[in-house]
């Protein structure tokens, strides 16, 4: 009987040894997961603001283009109308030859 408790009690040992690996194992890959997700999280937010960041700089280029258009035009007028019109006969001279 004595031998059969204490065979007993080195499989409960073992089992528990076992289950403490384990769930030691678990608990390391729910640490990797954790970290993990903080980086995807902060990469996605350092993408985010880089592509505010963007925006915004494309935003106030375009405001700059308009604002410098606006100031030639006023400044040289006839120039300005001159350059529109052969831009516009240049692009009615090549778009029937594009269509071919």
């Amino acid at each position: 009987m004595r031998a059969a408790s204490i065979q007993q009690t080195e499989w409960w040992k073992d089992n528990m040894s076992r289950a403490a690996r384990e769930a030691e194992r678990l608990m390391d890959l729910g640490k990797g997961a954790v970290r993990m997700k903080v980086t995807i999280a902060e990469r996605i937010e350092d993408d985010v603001n880089k592509a505010r960041r963007a925006v915004k700089h494309g935003y106030r280029a375009a405001e700059d283009f308009v604002e410098d258009t606006t100031h030639r035009i006023k400044r040289e007028p006839l120039r300005s109308v001159g350059v529109i019109f052969i831009a516009g006969m240049a692009l009615g001279w090549l778009l029937p030859r594009v269509r071919q």
